[in-house]
């Protein structure tokens, strides 16, 4: 979730199968972080957007051959 220029990205520990995920800023689609876990239980990440370039951006996340995105402006 997101509040004020914070981005709270986390899995619960039930789901243990590897994680991918990238962050793109979405006017250029330019990659901007990309991260992945293997088996860790559980994924806690917080990322402060406060000095990064205004506008919107694009998560996806790949998991168990599926992929999902979630699009956040800043």
């Amino acid at each position: 979730h997101v509040k004020d220029e914070l981005v709270y990205l986390s899995r619960p520990s039930f789901a243990s199968s590897p994680l991918t995920y990238k962050i793109f800023f979405a006017e250029n689609h330019d990659l901007v972080l990309s991260e992945k876990f293997k088996q860790e239980s559980e994924v806690k990440r917080v990322y402060d957007f406060s000095k990064a370039e205004k506008g919107n951006y694009i998560f996806v996340f790949e998991s168990n051959g599926r992929k999902y995105s979630k699009s956040i402006k800043i």
